[in-house]
């Protein structure tokens, strides 16, 4: 099975779904989870999270209403680049392709992440819960979003599964602080990691579509 890394989840996770689905059918006390959760910051900046959810935080700046961006990346020697088009506080849409080829489109909303996987024809929604427990991250909409928008140059996390650092390089956009580029380094299940995120081509306050066609059989993957 292929290790996730950071924001490659939404884009590996959709091509292991085969082997991830298989997983869901053992279910223990131990998967149970408050729905609830509160990040607490300690003296050296590291965020502690109590569960691998979405968790309650104060209310952001909002730097715009909708913005579209390239990133460009890599996973195991091959380019990966991505389309993301977002409208603030609802909702993030993702068409990732690699060697020209469109491999899976993804919607993550405030309370799931909805993927149409094109290579393996299949539908399939997940909660963030499940998610972040498969991938060892502290993956919540709030986590997508800080990425592409939070101006902290370095940032530390400490999970049951994750322990490592975000550090990024801005560039101002009409007169908003946004990432150039992002460089994650941590341990992610025991395995050290990096990935270095390239973001560009933003457009700021444009009118957003989101080309993504839902259709009836979504696989729903719970915890």
């Amino acid at each position: 099975m292929k290790k996730l890394s950071c924001l490659l989840i939404l884009v590996i996770l959709c091509c292991s779904c085969s082997v991830f689905k298989k997983q869901t059918t053992k279910k223990t006390d131990k998967n149970k989870q408050d729905t609830e959760n509160i990040i607490r910051q300690n003296d050296n900046n590291a965020f502690e999270y109590d569960g691998l959810i979405k968790t309650n935080v104060a209310e952001k700046f909002k730097p715009y209403q909708t913005c579209s961006f390239q990133c460009k990346t890599s996973f195991k020697g091959f380019p990966i680049n991505m389309s993301v088009r977002t409208t603030y506080d609802s909702i993030f849409w993702f068409s990732a392709s690699s060697m020209g080829v469109e491999a899976v489109r993804i919607k993550a909303t405030e309370d799931s992440v909805y993927m149409l996987d094109k290579i393996n024809k299949e539908n399939v929604q997940w909660t963030y819960e499940r998610a972040a427990m498969f991938a060892g991250l502290p993956l919540s909409f709030d986590f997508i979003q800080d990425l592409f928008t939070d101006t902290t140059l370095v940032k530390s996390y400490n999970t049951p599964k994750f322990n490592g650092t975000i550090v990024k390089k801005f560039t101002r956009i009409d007169g908003i602080s946004l990432p150039e580029e992002i460089n994650i380094d941590g341990k992610i299940n025991g395995k050290n990691e990096k990935v270095k995120i390239s973001v560009q081509k933003y457009k700021i306050n444009g009118k957003n579509e989101y080309p993504f066609e839902f259709k009836d059989g979504y696989k729903y993957i719970k915890r």
